[in-house]
């Protein structure tokens, strides 16, 4: 379908442009540059095009799963995709001991490049004209009337992520000097993460406007302070999962597509 070959290509598009980011990081980091400057523009700049890559999944999911599946699906997609993370954190943190930081950030990009491979398996035939048409206007669709305001809630969201990514690292290491405090304060955001589904079964008519309020309390409680970290890093992940489940699940509505 037109709608399935269009996510494709986004997605093929976002995995080279962030190989490519990486691998530009890696070359610049043998320069003379600023390295806080360059990782918080690379973090940016990753989150932004992730955000692109992620619509583009969402896209797929209604084309390959029924609607009362669509909430299971997004739930473990989120579960899954914060387990993996968790993984690669310990698997990036041992190889730190061994290996140079620039090699592990060009193999980074290298794997984002061969990962577009995966992305060619996906197989979106082209349909009639009527159905080509009928997809065309889901896609454009997509983007009209109340999901601008939702789409702006989520680039906040993930503006945030990439300010934790970088503020946490530091806080832990540079401000608190220590690395296993930094390990404890992911694993309070990834425990967050995980809670989120089961959250939106208690919480299932929460607005995502609501949810993203929330997130100014959170960064406040990102006080150097280990208590208050906790809770806060906690929060932003039982937030922001909570949020991309609500919102990929709202994303995916028909009644979403089709006005």
């Amino acid at each position: 379908m037109v709608g399935v070959w269009r996510a494709k290509v986004v997605m093929i598009v976002t995995d080279l442009l962030t190989g490519l980011l990486f691998i530009g990081t890696y070359l610049l980091m043998s320069v003379s540059v600023n390295m806080v400057i360059l990782l918080i523009v690379v973090s940016v700049l990753n989150k932004s095009i992730g955000v692109f890559y992620k619509l583009s999944n969402k896209t797929i999911i209604p084309e390959l799963f029924v609607g009362s599946e669509i909430k299971r699906v997004n739930s473990l997609q989120t579960q899954v995709r914060q387990l993996s993370i968790m993984i690669s954190s310990i698997l990036v943190t041992s190889l730190l001991l061994v290996i140079n930081p620039k090699t592990i950030i060009s193999i980074i990009g290298i794997l984002f490049l061969l990962s577009v491979i995966f992305d060619l398996q996906l197989h979106g035939q082209r349909s009639g004209n009527s159905k080509a048409s009928t997809s065309r206007n889901r896609f454009k669709n997509r983007f009209k009337s109340s999901v601008k305001f939702d789409l702006l809630l989520a680039a906040i969201g993930y503006l945030v992520d990439a300010l934790v990514i970088v503020l946490v690292p530091w806080l832990a290491l540079v401000v608190l000097k220590s690395n296993w405090l930094l390990s404890l304060f992911l694993g309070c955001e990834a425990v967050g993460i995980l809670l989120a589904p089961s959250g939106l079964k208690f919480w299932p008519q929460v607005r995502l406007s609501t949810l993203s309020c929330w997130l100014p309390v959170c960064l406040v409680l990102l006080y150097p302070i280990v208590p208050t970290m906790m809770i806060g890093m906690f929060g932003l992940g039982f937030v922001r999962g909570l949020f991309n489940v609500h919102f990929f699940q709202e994303f995916n509505k028909p009644s979403r597509l089709i006005r």
